[in-house]
C-alpha cells in the first residue's frame, strides 16, 4: 500500500507538471525565452568589430532589443553619425528580409539595435524600426 500511494504522488504530481507545461505560451512568452536563449550564447564576436553582448525582449514597450559592441576601427562615433542614414537603410533592408525576424514584424514589435563603442561604453547608435503591421 505504501508503494502504491508513493507511486501514486509521484504520477499525479507528473501529471500536474506534465500538464502545466502542455499549456500554450503566448507570443510575448515565446518571445522572452527567445531572448533568454539568445542571451545564454553572448557574447559573441561577429567578426573583427563587432560584437553581439545581448537582446531583450520588453512585452510592455512590445519591443526587441539587440545590443552590440563596436570593436576596433569600427569604434568610432563621428564615422557611425557620418553614415547613418546608409547603416540605417542596409538595417532595415536585413530586418525586412530576415526569417528569422518574421514572427516580430507580424506581431507588430519595434525592433532597435543599439550599439556602444568599446573605448568609451557609450552608445554611438541606435537604429528603431517600427513593424509596418
Amino acid at each position: 500500500r505504501r508503494i502504491m500511494k508513493k507511486y501514486g504522488v509521484i504520477i499525479a504530481a507528473l501529471l500536474l507538471i506534465g500538464s502545466g507545461c502542455s499549456q500554450k505560451m503566448t507570443q510575448e512568452e515565446r518571445f522572452l525565452q527567445l531572448a533568454e536563449r539568445e542571451n545564454q550564447k553572448c557574447p559573441v564576436l561577429m567578426n573583427g568589430t563587432t560584437r553581439f553582448d545581448s537582446t531583450r525582449y520588453d512585452a510592455a514597450l512590445n519591443r526587441v532589443s539587440y545590443y552590440y559592441t563596436m570593436l576596433g576601427e569600427a569604434d568610432n562615433a563621428k564615422k557611425m553619425q557620418k553614415n547613418y542614414n546608409n547603416y540605417r537603410k542596409a538595417l532595415e533592408k536585413s530586418v525586412i528580409n530576415a526569417l528569422e525576424m518574421k514572427a516580430y514584424i507580424d506581431y507588430g514589435n519595434t525592433i532597435q539595435y543599439v550599439y556602444y563603442s568599446d573605448s568609451t561604453k557609450t552608445v554611438i547608435a541606435d537604429f528603431v524600426f517600427n513593424s509596418p503591421n
